[in-house]
């Protein structure tokens, strides 16, 4: 999906879609709203994935191609529900095949995706990836993530201020939110993660889960033991559902939600891929992960925290190029 405007602008990506194959789970919600309403009110143009992220028949943009062989052997841990491995190889890679013949199709569709994004982008882009974080207590108390690959991608001290300023002057808005996440924070676990859980392993009890599913968990217990100032081994015994969804509605009366910095996510999953369109094309990079509850319930109010955002590192890398011109004119 392409979105463009008459306004110079970022080049906006969406490398996950809302649309899932897979039974329950949902990919990175909104994230296609999201990039339209930016492009809309900032300008440049966006490029949307609408192809599911996982599974059988997906594609992950964000990850580097498998080769054939690689590919082909892990569709035979996708059919066998090894979800160990399947975990593995999604940490890395962008999808597995069932033959040959479906490797090059992906292939050929993953190549396009990327050749569409170099072809459209201007001189020294700004590329913003675009992702959605689930609103649950391993991404707390994060309301949108900041990632600049550790300042690989775009200067990390101009990132950091952002986050600061933007954390400060929308501060009290997102105090407001609170009520309201706690319900859809609660909500989300118990229609959208707990059928997951249960359709898959029919029960929940954690020495029976396995792959992304079993870690999340474990990375939720990990953060709100964080959060809480309790032990983490101590909250992980004798783990009930009741006591999870206890345990979310605790995390969120105990945070301060906020705009972060390298909260959730780092950049070193896009590494390869982006440091490659940035070898490419040049520029500068930033990735966001937006929050599924903005998205979904106020929209608004995720496209203003990323507009906040990318108008103050425009600003500020505006002011360090003329910052240079000034000195080298100085220096004739």
């Amino acid at each position: 999906m392409l979105f463009k405007s008459d306004k110079p602008g970022p080049v906006f990506i969406a490398p996950h879609s809302t649309v899932s194959l897979l039974s329950i789970s949902r990919g990175d919600v909104m994230s296609e709203l999201v990039t339209s309403r930016l492009v809309k009110s900032i300008g440049g143009i966006g490029i949307v994935s609408t192809v599911p992220r996982k599974g059988g028949y997906g594609i992950d943009y964000f990850r580097e191609a498998a080769s054939m062989e690689e590919a082909v052997s892990m569709f035979n841990a996708f059919e066998s529900n090894d979800y160990d491995a399947m975990q593995e190889f999604e940490k890395k890679y962008s999808f597995f095949a069932r033959d040959g013949e479906e490797y090059l199709e992906k292939m050929n569709a993953y190549n396009q995706f990327w050749t569409t994004i170099e072809t459209l982008a201007p001189k020294k882009p700004f590329f913003v990836i675009i992702h959605t974080q689930a609103a649950r207590m391993k991404n707390f108390p994060s309301l949108l993530d900041v990632a600049t690959l550790s300042g690989r991608w775009i200067d990390e001290r101009v990132a950091k201020e952002a986050v600061d300023k933007v954390c400060i002057s929308n501060q009290k808005l997102i105090n407001s939110l609170k009520d309201e996440l706690k319900k859809y924070s609660t909500y989300w676990a118990a229609i959208h993660l707990k059928s997951s859980i249960l359709y898959r392993f029919k029960k929940f009890d954690i020495t029976c889960l396995r792959g992304s599913i079993k870690t999340e968990l474990i990375n939720d217990i990990k953060r709100a033991s964080r959060l809480l100032g309790k032990d983490y081994e101590t909250m992980m015994k004798d783990l009930i559902w009741e006591k999870y969804l206890e345990i979310i509605q605790e995390c969120i009366d105990n945070c301060d939600f906020a705009v972060t910095y390298q909260n959730t996510f780092d950049g070193r999953s896009g590494e390869k891929r982006i440091g490659r369109l940035l070898d490419k094309c040049g520029g500068s990079a930033i990735s966001l992960e937006t929050s599924a509850f903005l998205n979904e319930i106020y929209p608004k109010i995720s496209v203003k925290l990323v507009e906040d955002i990318i108008n103050y590192i425009v600003r500020k890398e505006k002011l360090k190029g003329f910052e240079r011109f000034v000195k080298c004119d100085a220096n004739g």
